[in-house]
């Protein structure tokens, strides 16, 4: 076990323009007194150009669910900038794996996939750019808030026309892990930056009702080499991760990660981070496995929907 940074108060939660990606992920439910969940997730992506070239493009998810119909709301959005960042990415990936005669016919069949997939998700290209404010710490996009007051955070969710807007004060309730990639493990290098609260108490209204809950909270930011690309003068590949945020029934709380370079499974990296009741501890080489998949009939991919997490010895459990 090691034990890792961690802090009580929040940390540092504005953007670097110095990176090539970051995002502030939310996840968590609601209820009002008496009444069915709502399960909530929004996700603010920044991307730039490799060594942060060039203006940042945005993206973001916002999703609520009921848990009672099973009815959603979602919203899906990027602008332009972010859709001509994807595209140099698109050719560098296509150039280490295609001959050049083969290399346009492949970036124009993966351009026209994604934008038949992007207009049958409902997914917007928006013109419009997220606001932030550096101190304190303020984003605003479409309906999307996150600001900073002093050691509590505000989130707004607007979510649609007819379903109002929620609105949320979170208070932590654990400590907030602070750490970089090399700690986390040595072999993704100084790639990444990691900040995490697993427990978050929500409270504030939705269309005039008192609402109450829980929610998790990630940060991250970062280059592209290492983390989701593995780039070099010759090639430029994919790299991939599971992730798992878990609230165990005895109050603790769990960070799994799994980094894959696509189709090679001897070059895993893994961790798991236990938020315990005196601070963040960090357990290497977890065993993170699917154990069963869905195949979308839409698009024809497949997705793990269970899985076996194990912990190597010493155990934290029992």
């Amino acid at each position: 076990m090691t034990a890792l940074r961690f802090q009580t108060t929040i940390p540092d939660l504005a953007p670097h323009d110095d990176c090539d990606l970051e995002w502030w992920f939310v996840q968590g439910c609601v209820s009002a007194q008496g009444r069915a969940k709502l399960h909530l997730m929004a996700a603010l992506f920044v991307v730039r150009g490799f060594d942060a070239a060039g203006p940042p493009g945005a993206m973001l998810i916002q999703h609520v669910m009921d848990e009672a119909t099973g009815s959603f709301w979602v919203d899906s959005r990027l602008t332009p900038t972010a859709v001509a960042h994807h595209n140099r990415i698109a050719e560098l990936v296509a150039a280490g794996h295609f001959r050049p005669a083969l290399r346009g016919l492949a970036l124009w069949r993966h351009r026209k996939d994604m934008l038949a997939w992007a207009d049958n998700a409902g997914v917007i290209i928006d013109a419009s750019e997220p606001e932030f404010s550096i101190y304190p710490f303020c984003v605003a996009w479409n309906g999307f808030g996150l600001a900073r007051d002093g050691q509590e955070l505000h989130l707004r969710l607007a979510l649609g026309h007819e379903n109002g807007t929620l609105r949320l004060t979170l208070k932590a309730e654990t400590p907030w892990l602070d750490e970089k990639s090399t700690r986390l493990n040595a072999g993704f290098g100084d790639c990444f930056a990691y900040q995490c609260c697993p427990q978050m108490i929500g409270r504030g209204e939705l269309n005039g009702t008192a609402i109450d809950g829980s929610f998790w909270i990630d940060r991250q930011w970062g280059g592209y080499n290492g983390w989701l690309l593995d780039h070099s003068e010759t090639s430029c590949r994919v790299l991939g991760w599971d992730w798992f945020g878990l609230n165990l029934n005895d109050g603790r709380d769990m960070l799994v990660l799994r980094h894959r370079p696509l189709g090679k499974r001897d070059r895993q990296k893994s961790f798991a981070v236990l938020f315990d009741s005196e601070a963040p501890r960090l357990v290497e080489n977890p065993e993170i496995r699917p154990l069963h998949h869905w195949t979308s009939p839409k698009s024809g991919a497949r997705y793990p929907i269970s899985w076996r997490l194990a912990l190597p010895r010493p155990r934290f459990f029992g």
